[in-house]
């Protein structure tokens, strides 16, 4: 259940930051967060 949640934010996030067009600076900003977010639950 908790993975599923993760992967459908990680999914949209994605896509938000994509249509912003910050998506290299976005990008690796949000998956150092759901990284550390990730391995906190874990």
């Amino acid at each position: 259940m908790n993975k599923s949640k993760i992967k459908n934010r990680k999914h949209s996030t994605n896509y938000k930051s994509g249509k912003q067009g910050k998506f290299t600076a976005s990008k690796t900003l949000r998956e150092i967060c759901k990284k550390l977010k990730i391995k906190y639950v874990k």
